[in-house]
């Protein structure tokens, strides 16, 4: 099985990934929730963490589709 928290990538907060692309957090929860940024959660929390590599890709799918 693939677990993202034993990769050796980067893992963000959602303030960090908000802060290094500009968006608001709503924003960011939205993109998350549509599934335009892929998320991992912690079992049994809530806290959600994003690989910083994700998410570079998928300001470039963003970039790309305007």
């Amino acid at each position: 099985m693939n677990n993202p928290f034993n990769s050796q990538r980067t893992l963000i907060s959602r303030r960090e990934a908000a802060q290094l692309t500009g968006i608001s957090i709503p924003t960011l929860d939205r993109r998350i929730k549509d599934g335009s940024i892929k998320a991992y959660t912690i079992p049994g929390g809530r806290r959600v963490f994003i690989r910083k590599d994700d998410l570079l890709n998928s300001l470039i799918c963003f970039n790309d589709a305007a």
